[in-house]
């Protein structure tokens, strides 16, 4: 199951959202805010150039079993 949080497409997770009526201003507010996660992968003392993620939700976030269940 935990992989599965890693597998949710955000664009899918919007439109789910709009389809439930959920506010604009909160759609928007988590487009933003995964529209701008960043990650690099550290090996030994090396670390990657960032990438932007296209999936997943966060990780630990108080709001993404709730996110994730939107799409089930």
């Amino acid at each position: 199951m935990s992989k599965a949080f890693d597998k949710v497409k955000h664009y899918a997770l919007f439109l789910k959202l709009m389809e439930r009526r959920v506010p604009v201003r909160l759609i928007n507010l988590l487009a933003n805010w995964y529209e701008n996660v960043l990650i690099s992968v550290r090996r030994g003392q090396s670390l990657s150039k960032l990438v932007r993620l296209t999936t997943g939700v966060r990780q630990g976030g108080v709001q993404s079993p709730v996110l994730f269940a939107t799409l089930c």
